[in-house]
């Protein structure tokens, strides 16, 4: 039976990556999606998920945040936290927080897949795949049938790139690519709106997250 992700994360484009990312791993399905902490709380109580993915910097609750409330309603469900400003502080204070792992969005995600897979305790789909290729070809070995090598340029792969390029943030107030992601509020804007104060009062601070 395939392990039940919830993916909380405030910008629909990044929830809607990850679940498309999740939704093409046989062993993992997405039962829900949240928009911030408190909203992942609800969603935990209702759904009560085998993993949880959660973002850093979303408007009514951080992840970490809601990182505490999570492990008493689901304690055996790992907690995965997504964000594009990774650095080893964080890391730090995620751990003390009861999150498992920290995943940068300027990373391949393959990384988060396998430690999906090693936290659930689910079988490597490259090891399983290994292991059912073998017997076919010890199968045809038996059969007298001579198996072509394949050298290492010619296996398949399929790296999974990076979520901070896999989606296109638009701006919350027009339709132009998003340049600036606000820690504040948690919103994506444009050069031209994100220094407007009409459209985003908090502005931006030094040090804010651009790109």
């Amino acid at each position: 039976m395939p392990k039940s992700v919830l993916i909380v994360d405030d910008h629909e484009a990044i929830r809607r990556e990850l679940r498309r990312l999740f939704q093409s791993q046989p062993e993992f399905t997405v039962c829900g999606e949240a928009v911030d902490g408190a909203d992942a709380i609800s969603k935990a109580q209702q759904l009560s998920p085998d993993l949880v993915i959660l973002d850093l910097a979303m408007p009514e609750m951080s992840g970490l945040e809601a990182a505490g409330a999570l492990q008493c309603i689901i304690p055996d469900a790992p907690l995965f936290l997504l964000t594009a400003h990774y650095n080893r502080e964080l890391e730090l204070a995620a751990l003390q927080s009861g999150i498992r792992a920290v995943f940068s969005k300027y990373d391949d995600l393959d990384g988060l897949i396998s430690r999906a897979r090693t936290e659930l305790k689910l079988e490597s789909r490259c090891g399983s795949e290994s292991e059912s290729q073998a017997r076919k070809v010890s199968d045809r070995a038996e059969d007298g049938v001579q198996e072509p090598v394949r050298s290492a340029g010619m296996e398949e792969t399929a790296e999974l790139e990076p979520i901070c390029q896999a989606v296109s943030p638009e701006c919350e107030q027009c339709t132009q690519p998003a340049t600036v992601h606000c820690t504040k509020c948690g919103k994506w804007f444009c050069d031209a709106h994100a220094e407007d104060e009409e459209w985003h009062s908090c502005r931006l601070s030094p040090g804010e997250q651009r790109g």
